[in-house]
């Protein structure tokens, strides 16, 4: 333990106490291997994906319906280029749409639950039915939804700590 404080104190006389020399001396990740192509490949196809389904398969004639689902599709695209790049930027806007892909997703289940409590309320027998289906949909709504951007922002959190493996690379 007296080695380890020898050497800080010799680097902290060498450098004058600078913190900002020791932080040059850490290892940077800049470059975190495979990861970034995978999440930002699938960023970009997710954003597909969803452009599909709510413009395609299941449109509206909302215009708020489609505007939300045009932003939203393109913010993950967005991010899932800068994830590519890795860029600042990239990262940040990667981190808002996973943010707002899990907001997404909870206020989904949360409509799927009340659907499903009151379709079992007022039908009883017949809303058993609709309890079901309202519990598969759900199950498919974490899946599709809020698995990607959770598992993302823990790569991304794994990243900024440092904790990069060199077997990706």
């Amino acid at each position: 333990m007296a080695d380890v404080r020898d050497h800080n104190d010799e680097r902290d006389a060498r450098d004058g106490g600078d913190n900002r020399v020791r932080e040059r001396e850490r290892p940077r990740h800049e470059d975190p291997g495979v990861g970034r192509y995978v999440y930002g490949l699938l960023d970009l196809v997710f954003a597909g994906l969803y452009l599909l389904v709510f413009l395609g398969i299941v449109p509206s004639r909302s215009g708020l319906y489609t505007a939300i689902a045009v932003l939203v599709s393109g913010l993950l695209a967005i991010g899932g280029v800068g994830m590519i790049l890795w860029t600042p930027w990239g990262r940040k806007l990667a981190k808002i749409a996973c943010w707002v892909l899990i907001a997404a997703c909870l206020l989904l289940l949360f409509g799927l639950v009340t659907s499903a409590a009151y379709l079992h309320g007022i039908y009883d027998g017949v809303g058993q039915a609709g309890v079901a289906l309202s519990a598969i949909v759900a199950a498919l709504a974490i899946e599709l939804v809020g698995l990607l951007p959770t598992l993302q922002l823990l790569y991304l959190r794994r990243i900024a700590r440092g904790a990069v493996f060199a077997g990706g690379r």
